[in-house]
């Protein structure tokens, strides 16, 4: 069957690739009239226990509706700003606290984050001038370097277990003593 075939593309390759043209053709017509969906309801199958489940859900919510909120600049040359994250991280507690919003992510949550992380402090105890810094670490390109994650190398401890020299299989005891933990960042 496939000798044939080639035989048939090697006699005729105009033929060929002209249907092919014309089917690709024929189907980029259809093109516009194609829909995205990615509500899961259209994917679900027809049956009593899918429904049953869809209306637990429409009841008690949980649906996975993803719904994204675009923000453009009106006073401000710029939506990364403190100002302009400060409005963003009220209007997401303003969301967060509707019973129709399961929870919402924004970059206000992330500076959030690395004010606790940088200051221990949460956002709205933060001044100005340190939720800049937080934005700066944010968006700053990160050079190659290495993390240290002690200051100091953590001494040798006392043993303070039994150690099983026949379970061992030749490792150490020190083996399993961590000293300093180091994080490395390269661009590869």
């Amino acid at each position: 069957m496939l000798k044939h075939l080639a035989k048939l593309i090697e006699k005729h390759p105009w033929l060929v690739v002209s249907i092919i043209l014309i089917t690709t053709i024929g189907f980029s017509t259809l093109l516009p009239s194609l829909e995205m969906k990615t509500d899961m309801k259209d994917f679900m199958p027809d049956d009593e226990l899918v429904k049953a489940n869809m209306r637990i859900l429409d009841y008690f919510g949980g649906t996975q509706q993803t719904m994204f909120l675009y923000i453009e600049k009106q006073n401000t040359g710029n939506t990364i700003t403190p100002e302009a994250i400060k409005e963003q991280y009220y209007l997401q507690k303003n969301l967060d606290a509707m019973t129709e919003v399961n929870t919402s992510v924004g970059i206000a949550t992330f500076v959030d984050q690395l004010c606790w992380m940088e200051y221990g402090t949460g956002f709205e105890n933060c001044t100005k001038q340190e939720i800049q810094t937080v934005i700066n670490d944010l968006f700053s390109d990160q050079i190659n370097s290495t993390t240290i994650l002690l200051n100091n190398d953590d001494p040798n401890e006392p043993i303070d277990y039994v150690h099983y020299t026949h379970l061992s299989k030749g490792k150490q005891v020190n083996s399993m003593d961590i000293k300093n933990g180091y994080i490395k960042y390269n661009n590869t």
